[in-house]
């Protein structure tokens, strides 16, 4: 099969909080390992949502050196003033000027798609709409994360791509979300995961909160599919304990509890999924034209769940994971002959002290 797409899930976080001493704290290391986990699971391309202002943007250009799979990234998330996800590094947005100022970084880095976090409490539509509009003249999809009824509704209005995660919309919204041709990603395997205990991080989600998502989220997948609408897999890994390798569970998970055929989901894998990317010309086919991302199995996996879940083996760009080297991040003890260097490197979030193959954050180096 073409290999699978995360498309939606967070490269920065580490889905383990009990594991960050030591070497877990540094951002870099954490997406490293958790592109790692993805490529030995069949997942061959990660879209991560952002977060921590931009710095994911020079991780990856960093990761670039590593056989990891394909990382897509929104860069950053952009909410309202206070808004959701604003301790873990949004771009805050009061008007279109600073969306705009926002957006610059996006674009200087050719990022593919952004994402606007929209809440009851979010964006004015006018103001969304003049946003994504901004955004899709720059050529990106627009991910629009939104649980609620009204949150997700003014998203729709205002002219998202996609909907990030699920909630028990009505079937007016339904119905419009399928007239005006907007792909859902549920991520349906955190809602499963949720726990107030894996939250800790996160000051403005509470256990409300979870449950309210995860039961609209198993009221309204039956009805994505049932209704024919645009489906796309993402898991939200990262967050809430659901580790970076949890794309094939979350497609078992569907299949079990809601009945939806494997046909069914792999359609949504290799043919929805990467216009959530805008890669729909490079990813989901093994053919010409394409990367040569696959997975193998002894049997086909199509008749059976079980192989579909244990790839046999997984290939990346022509280059099959086995072979692949995991070199681990390592941050280094700061040295008195380095504060010279340190000094020109410090209105980066990120630098790479390149000819001793260290890396460092300037809050690493502060610490």
């Amino acid at each position: 099969l073409p290999g699978f797409i995360d498309a939606h899930c967070h490269l920065l976080e580490n889905p383990y909080p009990c594991d960050m001493d030591g070497e877990g704290r540094s951002l870099a290391s954490i997406a490293l390992n958790n592109a790692l986990v993805a490529s030995k699971n069949g997942i061959t391309s990660l879209k991560d949502m952002g977060g921590y202002e931009y710095r994911v943007l020079e991780i990856i250009k960093m990761l670039a050196n590593f056989k990891v799979p394909r990382l897509f990234s929104s860069g950053c998330y952009f909410t309202v003033k206070h808004g959701h996800c604003s301790d873990h590094g949004a771009i805050e947005i009061n008007d279109m000027n600073e969306f705009i100022c926002g957006m610059q970084p996006l674009i200087d880095n050719n990022v593919h798609f952004c994402k606007i976090i929209n809440s009851d409490n979010g964006f004015p539509i006018d103001l969304l709409t003049r946003m994504i509009e901004y955004a899709h003249n720059q050529e990106m999809v627009v991910s629009c994360h939104a649980y609620t009824e009204k949150a997700a509704l003014d998203a729709v209005l205002a002219g998202t791509d996609t909907l990030e995660h699920a909630g028990n919309y009505s079937e007016e919204l339904l119905n419009l979300i399928k007239e005006k041709d907007v792909i859902i990603v549920p991520t349906y395997v955190a809602a499963y995961d949720s726990t107030l205990e894996n939250c800790e991080g996160m000051s403005d989600i509470n256990e409300s909160v979870l449950k309210e998502w995860a039961d609209g989220e198993n009221i309204v997948i039956p009805k994505l599919f049932k209704q024919h609408l645009r489906v796309a897999l993402g898991t939200d890994s990262g967050f809430l304990g659901t580790p970076c390798d949890s794309l094939l569970r979350e497609i078992g998970l569907i299949h079990n509890i809601f009945g939806i055929s494997i046909h069914e989901l792999l359609y949504s894998a290799f043919i929805t999924t990467p216009a959530t990317v805008g890669m729909t010309e490079k990813l989901g086919k093994i053919s010409e034209g394409y990367y040569a991302d696959f997975v193998c199995y002894d049997e086909n996996p199509v008749d059976n769940l079980q192989v579909l879940l244990k790839p046999k083996e997984v290939w990346i760009g022509g280059k099959r994971v086995d072979n692949l080297i995991e070199k681990q991040i390592k941050i280094r003890r700061i040295r008195v002959t380095d504060i010279e260097r340190i000094s020109l490197y410090m209105s980066n979030y990120y630098f790479n002290c390149a000819e001793l193959d260290d890396f460092w954050t300037p809050d690493e180096i502060m610490a």
